[in-house]
């Protein structure tokens, strides 16, 4: 098993007083290592490997490759942000402003390879596998802890700030290649699951399924692509 913890703080006396909510008492510390931990699952020792800050949410997969590398790919921005109580006491709609307050998140590829000089025992590397912005990542269900080649996810429009989820990528993570779909601007969309076809043999032989937020109509609708 796999975890990581990011560089994170936490005081509650705001939240006891009523300042503020419970997210808003998490604090990041950009100066501190965040920590990754390998459990193995014969119950022997946890091994604690120190990375760069970082904070993260979502994960798309993990696996053990040829050479015995412990690989992990997640969705990794260098801050963190939790939301803002104080906002949800304006009436809504409430105004986000994305580029200033929302953190740039890419997806990057951690890797960890034995090392008898390391303190942990491992030394790490790691490979940003898109430039797009990207969030609610995912992989072929059949993929799950295996090596897979293609990660689906939601994306942003703007390759130079932050922006709201709005599209769909496939991100190639072996050529280094993207497919991309973006909606209008008043179009968002939510996290997509794939589906195999019946028979399929190739890893993207599939759906792509999703729900879309129509914001001039005030309704969703459900986008099933050809993955």
């Amino acid at each position: 098993y796999v975890f990581n913890r990011a560089p994170t703080t936490f005081d509650p006396i705001p939240f006891v007083l009523g300042q503020k909510g419970p997210a808003e008492c998490i604090g990041f510390d950009a100066s501190q290592a965040a920590i990754v931990y390998l459990v193995p699952r014969d119950g022997s020792d946890i091994i604690e490997v120190e990375v760069d800050a970082h904070f993260n949410f979502h994960f798309a997969n993990g696996f053990e490759d040829e050479e015995g590398n412990i690989n992990f790919d997640v969705v990794k921005c260098d801050s963190m942000q939790l939301g803002n109580s104080q906002n949800m006491q304006e009436p809504l709609p409430v105004t986000v402003d994305y580029a200033k307050d929302v953190p740039y998140s890419k997806l990057v590829r951690y890797t960890f390879s034995a090392d008898s000089n390391s303190k942990s025992g491992y030394r790490y590397s790691t490979r940003e596998l898109s430039k797009t912005q990207v969030d609610f990542v995912s992989v072929a269900p059949g993929k799950s802890c295996l090596q897979h080649k293609f990660v689906y996810a939601a994306s942003g429009s703007d390759l130079t700030q932050s922006s709201p989820i709005q599209g769909l990528v496939k991100i190639d993570c072996d050529a280094g290649t993207e497919t991309k779909w973006i909606g209008e601007r008043h179009e968002y969309l939510g996290e997509s699951i794939f589906v195999a076809k019946e028979g399929a043999e190739e890893e993207d032989d599939g759906y792509l399924m999703t729900i879309d937020y129509d914001g001039n109509k005030n309704a969703s609708h459900f986008i099933m692509w050809d993955a």
